[in-house]
């Protein structure tokens, strides 16, 4: 039953980094940047929502 947990834990950890890369590929052609910023950008939003997921799945690893 751990392993399984463990496993799953992984697989969301991976599914996660690879949504972050996905949004990083589309923030960087981002025409909204040029008149907001960044820190307004809807995908820098997206990409701190999945960093904050990462982080407790990360912290769920750890506490296996």
């Amino acid at each position: 039953m751990q392993t399984q947990n463990m496993d799953t834990l992984k697989a969301q950890k991976t599914s996660v980094n690879h949504l972050i890369d996905e949004v990083n590929k589309v923030c960087a052609k981002c025409k909204d940047k040029d008149l907001i910023g960044c820190e307004g950008c809807s995908h820098d939003r997206r990409k701190r929502n999945l960093m904050s997921k990462k982080e407790g799945i990360m912290t769920a690893i750890a506490e296996k």
